[in-house]
């Protein structure tokens, strides 16, 4: 598993975690255990079909759309054992949709820019299955006195 997936799905969990947490632990008292569940498989069932299929061939805004759809019925879906009233179960399961979904816009957007799927350079191995790595060293201008020498050396020839 490339690093940019992880570092992707952790981000989208925190997000995900954070907004739920604020909208129904804070507010209807839905225990911050399952809200971790929940945010756990809304982050793998999301970033599995939404971030990396639907985003790549559909655009933005509809897996924008997608990722609301998942996050109401999930919500919905778990807030029926917590949330006593029909009306209070959707209403939070919208507003945590709603603004999670907000956040899921942006995050797609850094998706696309750091493109988990693209092969980069420090992933190129060659055929023996060793890696590649940039090298740098300290001599990134020459000392003068190897200039004056190099100059000396073409001006004999």
């Amino acid at each position: 598993m490339n690093i940019r997936h992880i570092v992707a799905l952790l981000s989208k969990f925190l997000v995900v975690s954070c907004i739920a947490f604020v909208t129904l632990t804070v507010f209807y008292g839905v225990p911050i255990g399952n809200i971790l569940w929940m945010s756990a498989l809304i982050t793998v069932v999301g970033y599995a079909i939404g971030d990396l299929f639907i985003l790549k061939k559909l655009g933005n805004f509809i897996a924008t759309i997608m990722d609301f759809g998942l996050f109401f019925f999930v919500f919905w879906l778990f807030a029926d054992q917590y949330i006593e009233t029909p009306a209070n179960q959707l209403f939070g399961a919208a507003i945590a949709a709603f603004f999670i979904a907000v956040s899921e816009f942006v995050f797609h957007i850094l998706i696309e820019v750091s493109n988990p799927l693209r092969i980069s350079k420090a992933d190129i191995t060659d055929p023996n299955g060793q890696k590649f790595a940039a090298e740098a060293g300290e001599e990134i201008t020459p000392a003068e006195d190897d200039l004056m020498n190099e100059n000396r050396n073409e001006k004999n020839k």
